[in-house]
């Protein structure tokens, strides 16, 4: 998180860390509000098996060139 990010709302935080506290570590908890921002349950597999990737091209390469034009 930027300092003055609007994106960020801390009340995601709630009862999971004091984030006005600078000596609070995050740790763990990282996970937790990973789970409840994205709404998705963090599985154990994802950090022991390959997962499928995609590289993905900068977009700011392609401004104002054909490559946005999908048909």
């Amino acid at each position: 998180m930027r300092e003055g990010d609007a994106r960020w709302d801390p009340a995601w935080c709630g009862d999971l860390i004091d984030v006005t506290d600078p000596a609070e570590s995050w740790g763990l908890w990282l996970f937790l509000l990973a789970e409840r921002v994205m709404s998705v349950t963090i599985e154990r597999s994802w950090f022991v098996r390959p997962l499928r990737t995609a590289e993905l091209p900068d977009a700011a390469a392609f401004t104002n060139t054909s490559a946005w034009d999908i048909p």
